[in-house]
């Protein structure tokens, strides 16, 4: 591992500490000014297909933004036994 990698992992981990230390009332705040935000630009309404992820470990819930745009196909990550990374549209 080089030195640039265990960098990365310090600070991964140190996020995900951050992540976690935060109260639940925080996280919906968050994810409600992120949605706000999103709502305000014109490539996001102009968006037709959107990859996003399912929140897990206290990382931000990108989908209360992301569901009320009803024109645009939103893609997920699929987890499989192959290296390489599967998303589908839901």
């Amino acid at each position: 591992m080089t030195e640039r990698d265990d960098q990365r992992q310090h600070i991964r981990r140190d996020m995900r500490r951050a992540r976690r230390a935060l109260s639940d009332s925080d996280r919906r705040q968050a994810a409600g000014r992120l949605a706000r935000h999103l709502r305000r630009q014109l490539w996001f309404h102009r968006a037709r297909h959107i990859g996003a992820y399912l929140a897990h470990g206290g990382e931000l819930d990108p989908l209360p933004a992301l569901l009320a745009h009803h024109d645009t196909s939103l893609y997920l990550p699929v987890v499989r036994i192959e290296p390489e990374l599967d998303m589908r549209m839901i």
